[in-house]
């Protein structure tokens, strides 16, 4: 895969997938239980649910808000799972930073977008259609649709242009 073709780049956004999807739902599927947990623990008049229940809590919430982001920050600084979006195209990168899928602005024949919202997931994606091969898919998880805005506004961009 040629990356020089795409020219400078513009913009870093993180990749979303199937293992962020579960990971996502998986967080927040555990966070609402403990919370569930402390609110019933509360209400129970019998025992201390400040000196008990509430301090182990903290000890389980803490370090899955942590491991959140510190995953974060490290995928960010290695460039894993990343989309790079540059002045011609983009570049979809897997585990290891490498070129997973390149698609420049020129070879987009279509566009397609769908999203998916609930309590427990969030998650938009958008397929960038070729002429005569595979479609490119970009999927971010989350609520703020930041890298399907940018990657939208480049490809109206480029279409301007030409």
């Amino acid at each position: 895969m040629d990356i020089s073709r795409l020219g400078e780049r513009i913009g870093d956004y993180p990749a979303g997938g199937i293992g962020a999807l579960l990971g996502q739902f998986l967080r927040r599927f555990v966070i609402g239980l403990f919370v569930l947990g402390v609110v019933v623990s509360l209400a129970d008049g019998d025992k201390p649910a400040f000196s008990t229940v509430l301090p182990r809590a903290i000890l389980v919430l803490a370090p899955l808000f942590g491991l959140h982001f510190a995953w974060r920050a490290i995928t960010a600084r290695l460039g894993v799972n990343r989309y790079r979006l540059h002045e011609n195209g983009v570049c979809a990168t897997n585990l290891f930073a490498q070129p997973r899928d390149v698609i420049t602005w020129d070879e987009v024949a279509g566009v397609r977008e769908m999203s998916g919202q609930s309590i427990l997931y969030n998650f938009y994606r958008l397929e960038l259609h070729r002429h005569g091969s595979a479609p490119m898919a970009i999927i971010t998880a989350g609520f703020k649709r930041t890298t399907v805005e940018a990657v939208l506004e480049r490809l109206q961009k480029a279409g301007e242009r030409r």
